[in-house]
């Protein structure tokens, strides 16, 4: 039997707030960094690797249960494991 890997795909979410490091240990973050908009209000943007819509839910259903903003959502592209 052949074991294909399976295919993940990046997407890019962008929040209203600060992350830090312990968070980015708990979700799949490949890429995170916070800088802060024209009001001083912290931003944070992640690159989380996903393997299916399923995953990417439960990400940004975490997120929506911490309280946080989102900003944005967009896909990054298709990237093998």
């Amino acid at each position: 039997m052949c074991l294909v890997p399976k295919e993940s795909n990046l997407y890019r979410i962008v929040l209203r707030s600060h992350l830090g490091n312990v968070w980015m240990t708990a979700l799949p973050v490949v890429d995170f960094a916070t800088t802060f908009d024209a009001r001083c209000k912290p931003v944070t943007a992640m690159t989380v690797r996903v393997t299916d819509q399923a995953e990417l839910m439960g990400v940004l259903n975490e997120l929506h249960g911490l309280g946080l903003d989102l900003l944005s959502l967009d896909f990054v592209g298709e990237n093998g494991e």
